[in-house]
């Protein structure tokens, strides 16, 4: 062999003598720490994750359900009244609570009936009055026994709505010029929601009939 070929050959033994020397003088891979009270050589248990806490569910409130005035039914809260014009007594009296439960009312605002149309009520009419033999007047309202803010809301038979809020003090008064014959669908609502005040709805075809303060 020539002295070319004897120095390549020293060089390449002498390179891998040394990275033989090199890796098996390098330090292993660290370990990573073993946790508390593990056994050595054992595996490593697996880490429980926490258990996320469930979120309730939240209750729609009747707005939020689009729960509507019911019109047009067989069935009210406090009774179905037929009236033949020039009925006695007059006024017809007729006890009712205002309002609804709080978390089934619905909002009369929200529904874009009119003006004065507002306050808290049930979907089912409170009163439903079939009128025939229609006088020249029909005034309803709404006297409580103990002071608080109620309002009326009717449907009348030809589908409008009317609706008042405050007419003598907070007292509310509806009154119809040659009513027409056929269903009243009424609703004596809350001005505040979750408060049901008793009184007396009273229907009347004499113009001297009005709520007191």
């Amino acid at each position: 062999m020539n002295q070319k070929w004897t120095f390549v050959f020293c060089l390449v033994a002498a390179l891998a003598i040394s990275q033989a020397c090199g890796n098996r003088d390098a330090p292993p891979p660290p370990t990573p720490p073993a946790q508390a009270g593990a056994i050595p050589g054992a595996a490593a248990a697996p880490v429980a994750l926490p258990t996320p806490t469930p979120v309730p569910t939240p209750v729609p409130s009747a707005a939020a359900a689009g729960l509507q005035l019911l019109i047009g039914q067989n069935n009210a809260n406090f009774g179905v009244h037929a009236l033949n014009g020039g009925f006695m007594p007059d006024p017809k009296p007729i006890s009712v609570t205002s309002g609804a439960a709080q978390n089934n009312a619905v909002q009369v605002a929200t529904l874009g009936l009119g003006n004065g149309c507002r306050g808290s009520a049930t979907q089912q009419p409170d009163v439903i009055v079939n009128y025939t033999n229609p006088a020249s007047m029909l005034r309803f309202f709404f006297q409580p026994e103990t002071r608080g803010d109620t309002a009326l809301v009717i449907n009348a038979p030809n589908g409008t709505w009317s609706c008042n809020d405050d007419a003598v003090g907070l007292n509310p008064e509806v009154t119809f010029r040659s009513p027409a014959a056929g269903q009243y669908d009424i609703w004596v609502a809350s001005y505040r929601a979750g408060e049901n005040i008793r009184g007396t709805l009273k229907i009347t075809e004499l113009d001297s009939q009005r709520p007191t303060r």
